[in-house]
């Protein structure tokens, strides 16, 4: 879905809202299906998440629509994410 729209910003905006927001689907994809994973890193969903989310407008717009726990996992799966690349990027 995300790499046939070109990462557009209502992809990336879905994206997170309904997959990066849902407590510990990252750890499972990584147990359970590592390649889905990798795909993730080497289609660059990730790097594209996280500019997406660097932008305040679109970072509040995210924020205001998912409830706070919600919130607060999207902002944990942020930070896995930015380990993911930085070890990529060594």
């Amino acid at each position: 879905m995300l790499q046939n729209s070109q990462f557009n910003e209502n992809s990336i905006r879905e994206f997170l809202l309904a997959i990066l927001s849902v407590p510990a689907l990252i750890y499972h994809l990584q147990d359970m299906s590592p390649d889905v994973y990798t795909h993730f890193i080497g289609y660059r969903v990730f790097s594209h998440c996280l500019t997406f989310l660097a932008n305040e407008e679109q970072l509040q717009a995210v924020a205001v629509t998912l409830e706070g726990n919600r919130t607060l996992c999207l902002l944990g799966k942020s930070k896995v994410c930015c380990s993911t690349l930085y070890r990529q990027a060594l």
